[in-house]
């Protein structure tokens, strides 16, 4: 809270003998208080699909008065708190894009500001989220059974975020096909398993199950 030191000399009165409240040049009265508040920060321009993009502007306020915060053309994948400004969410694909002319203001008392307005960019992850997987064919049934080439019909793929719920991915319908490519896998960690089938489509077991985890 700034002072406004009083104007004038010392023991001035009027003709009631009573000393007055300090005047301006006008004989106005001037205000005791001047409640400075300011809102400053940088926030980031870009953002990455599947990434958190976060930011939180720092408040100066000079008498501790409670703050109120707003946003003008928040992007929709976004979050926004209003008690403390923070403006945080994770952009997925379909959010690719520029969210332009983004505002937020902080208010105390009577007063507002506004941060400058800003633009954030969403693009796709630099990061290529694919697992190339690869087998080595069987060569006897479960039964113990010798299996030949020729009698496998294909591969089924399995991935999944869980060990143990893992989902069809892929089917290579191909008996000589033992690799495979799986593209736009999840953020974290992702397990694997391959199964091979015959024509009669009895389908093995899953393989050893492998994991990949990605940023």
């Amino acid at each position: 809270m700034t002072q406004v030191p009083a104007c004038g000399g010392g023991g001035g009165s009027n003709n009631g003998g009573g000393s007055d409240a300090a005047s301006n040049d006008n004989g106005d009265t001037p205000d005791v208080v001047d409640t400075a508040l300011a809102i400053i920060g940088s926030p980031q321009g870009s953002a990455l699909v599947d990434v958190e993009y976060t930011f939180q502007p720092t408040v100066i306020v000079a008498d501790g008065s409670s703050l109120a915060f707003t946003i003008s053309n928040k992007p929709r994948w976004a979050s926004f708190n209003t008690d403390t400004g923070h403006l945080s969410g994770i952009p997925a694909d379909v959010h690719t894009g520029t969210y332009p002319d983004i505002i937020i203001s902080v208010s105390a008392a009577s007063h507002t500001t506004y941060l400058e307005a800003f633009n954030i960019t969403v693009t796709a992850s630099a990061t290529n989220r694919d697992a190339l997987l690869s087998w080595v064919a069987p060569t006897t049934n479960s039964s113990g059974t010798t299996l030949a080439l020729n009698e496998i019909a294909g591969y089924r793929v399995y991935s999944g975020t869980e060990s143990t719920n893992l989902s069809l991915t892929a089917d290579t319908q191909d008996g000589s096909v033992t690799t495979f490519t799986i593209t736009d896998l999840f953020s974290g960690v992702n397990y694997f398993a391959v199964t091979a089938y015959d024509f009669l489509n009895n389908e093995s077991q899953y393989s050893n199950i492998t994991s990949k985890t990605f940023p």
